[in-house]
């Protein structure tokens, strides 16, 4: 389940084969989510399990209206550009 949303996502329904093979367009962004959480559980890294976390309340945010389109992009461009920045400065 992701964090703080009612939505539940499995490998069956969200895997890279599956990503990969859709247009950009076809992946949900809880899809994005699920795959991001499965690396960083990998990865073990308190700073990029944390930033995935935000991400996920960011998304049920905006599931929930609670903010709106633009507001949501900001902050998703932000969390990305920082775990983008951490992850090539780490890894």
């Amino acid at each position: 389940m992701l964090f703080n949303s009612g939505i539940t996502i499995n490998d069956a329904e969200c895997n890279e084969k599956l990503v990969q093979t859709r247009g950009a367009t076809q992946v949900s962004i809880f899809c994005i989510i699920h795959l991001l959480k499965k690396q960083a559980a990998i990865l073990n890294d308190p700073k990029v399990n944390s930033l995935i976390n935000q991400l996920s309340n960011l998304v049920a945010l905006f599931e929930d209206r609670m903010i709106d389109e633009r507001q949501f992009l900001t902050e998703i461009q932000n969390y990305v550009v920082e775990l983008d920045t951490y992850m090539k400065r780490k890894y």
